[in-house]
């Protein structure tokens, strides 16, 4: 086996066996806990990240999504992806965007595990970058921001506790200028939480992007996470090489 061939493989095993220790794993174009905010909303169409290990029994869950008003959800570009076409423009006689982004952090129960102590997020950010390089941090934990409403909807039931809420972006009125052109073409949003003993943080993010514009926003989206076949196809590799190095 050469040089090359040896690192490849050692590399190959890394990444399997890193995928196997309970990864936080992303999905999209899925459902949350629940979405109880408003009436007449539906569950569904979230980019979903879930980490199940950095709380002793429980999976902490974060969604982003974007939602049409009064119409409904958007469906992620492709069927499977965390990016969203949003409408273009303002409603009419206002500043506020034709839609909303919609986010969800919930702290779930595993099985096993009988009640639910304060397994809630000690920190709760939403960071918003638009594409002129405005960007803003919002405290989604702080009732007083009025930016984003975010007493929020705060859910807490014998098996979960949630923090969800719609906001509707605000042309010209957010934190840092942020949507400060209404011919602005995408905003990156990005979901954060730290939780457990060792402040350890979940991340979820989402690009929203008027027709046309970089459904990237910017490159600033999470890299697609590698599918299990390609997990697969890896340590066939490896076990092809051992063959050749025979």
């Amino acid at each position: 086996m050469t040089k090359f061939h040896q690192v490849l493989a050692v590399s190959a095993l890394t990444f399997v066996t890193h995928s196997a220790i309970a990864a936080p794993i992303t999905v999209y174009n899925t459902t949350v806990q629940a979405w109880n905010v408003g009436s007449g909303q539906s569950n569904g169409q979230f980019a979903v990240t879930t980490d199940s290990a950095v709380v002793p029994g429980f999976d902490i869950e974060l969604g982003l999504r974007g939602q049409t008003r009064f119409v409904g959800n958007i469906m992620p570009d492709g069927g499977n992806t965390n990016s969203y076409t949003v409408p273009a423009g303002v409603s009419t006689g206002s500043t506020f965007a034709l839609w909303n982004i919609d986010y969800s952090a919930t702290a779930r129960a595993q099985a096993g595990t009988t009640s639910l102590p304060a397994t809630t997020a000690s920190t709760l950010t939403l960071t918003l970058m638009d594409d002129d390089g405005s960007m803003n941090v919002v405290n989604l934990l702080n009732p007083l921001n009025l930016a984003l409403r975010p007493a929020g909807s705060l859910e807490v039931t014998g098996t979960y506790a949630q923090l969800a809420n719609s906001w509707n972006p605000n042309f010209g009125f957010m934190l840092g200028g942020l949507w400060d052109n209404i011919g602005d073409q995408w905003l990156y949003a990005s979901l954060r939480g730290v939780y457990g003993p060792n402040n350890t943080s979940v991340t979820t993010d989402a690009c929203f992007h008027v027709s046309g514009a970089d459904a990237s926003c910017g490159g600033k989206l999470s890299a697609v996470p590698l599918p299990g076949s390609l997990a697969l196809l890896l340590v066939g590799g490896v076990a092809f090489l051992r063959r050749k190095a025979k």
